[in-house]
């Protein structure tokens, strides 16, 4: 419909000109001023987290360049191949180019750690049940890899060419699951669980369990452990939604990484024979777990899952949450370079 003209009116002793709509809804053009708001603050937090996973693949190459250098000029005879070696690598790695990291994107956003960063008191139930329930999810990750690495073997056999030094005695095993559980364990979470997710929680507990989860795919570098970690990191998300803690996203990721060096260790000294029963039985004791742990959270609350979600409370449609936060040019830089990455690492 048209405005029409209405004649001038004084205002202070000089004529301005009005023109009125009868279609115009304010009510209307506030929504949209509230979405605009919204959105813009959704790109503001996304460019800090985005920011943050630049610094990281930034920190880690810097790492990665300067740490044969210092272990050469301080210890000149260990050997690179090492398990010892490869622990100092992940002793350094982990602060420098993943905590740091992202305790600056958390204070970028303004927001204080203990907004974003769950330690709250929860059901010790409920939490193992949030583990046993991740072991679902975690079957489902591995088993996409498998698939993955069956329909392009070359990719599988460039990530094996990649991955770090095979432990040989009981000793490095557990040397190796210190590095490869523990820190991982404690540092990834307070970075994905803790602030990518604690800071995205406000637009809904959905849609910060898949973009966390997303992001902390990416960071794994190549087309064998992103869908796996894809996977996992929803089943960790979950469970800190659920309870309130990070402290059972601490425990599944350590024992996911802690299994992974065992079956590691193990399968080197299994026939093919014994290798395939060794898998099957693997497969259905992670389904067991997770199905185990799915209905003591169905029993312990009568609901659906999904329900212990927080909704979001805006006035954002969910492809308006997830536009905006993907239009950020930080999100939208990092993705395209952890990309490259893993087709740089695959193919």
């Amino acid at each position: 419909m048209q405005p029409y003209y209405q004649p001038p009116q004084a205002q202070n002793g000089a004529p301005y000109y009005t023109y009125y709509n009868p279609g115009f809804d304010p009510q209307f053009w506030q929504l949209q001023q509230q979405r605009r708001a919204a959105a813009r603050q959704i790109t503001r937090e996304a460019n800090w987290l985005g920011a943050g996973m630049l610094l990281s693949l930034g920190a880690g190459l810097l790492v990665n360049f300067l740490f044969p250098l210092l272990v050469q000029w301080l210890l000149p005879g260990m050997d690179r191949a090492s398990i010892q070696y490869e622990a100092l690598e992940y002793a350094v790695y982990s602060p420098a180019s993943i905590l740091l990291v992202f305790w600056i994107a958390c204070r970028a956003t303004r927001l204080k750690l203990s907004q974003v960063v769950a330690f709250g008191r929860h059901n010790a139930g409920i939490g193992l049940a949030c583990v046993l329930f991740g072991f679902a999810w975690i079957a489902l990750g591995n088993f996409t890899a498998t698939v993955i690495g069956e329909l392009f073997p070359t990719v599988y056999e460039n990530v094996e060419q990649v991955s770090g030094a095979d432990a040989a005695t009981w000793q490095e095993l557990g040397l190796q699951i210190l590095y490869v559980a523990a820190i991982p364990a404690l540092v990834e979470e307070f970075a994905f669980r803790g602030v990518v997710l604690g800071v995205l929680r406000r637009y809904g507990d959905g849609f910060a369990i898949v973009a966390s989860s997303l992001l902390f795919g990416l960071v794994h570098g190549n087309f064998i452990q992103i869908p796996f970690a894809f996977f996992t990191a929803v089943a960790l998300g979950y469970a800190v939604v659920r309870t309130g803690s990070l402290v059972p996203a601490i425990v599944l990721h350590f024992l996911n990484n802690a299994a992974s060096c065992v079956i590691s260790f193990i399968e080197p000294r299994l026939t093919d024979e014994q290798d395939l029963l060794f898998s099957l039985l693997l497969y259905a004791g992670w389904l067991v777990l997770g199905l185990a742990g799915y209905l003591i959270l169905r029993l312990a609350g009568h609901k659906r899952l999904t329900a212990y979600c927080r909704p979001y409370e805006g006035c954002l449609t969910p492809g308006g949450r997830t536009g905006a936060f993907y239009r950020s040019p930080t999100i939208i830089v990092s993705m395209v370079l952890y990309v490259g990455t893993a087709l740089t690492l695959s193919f």
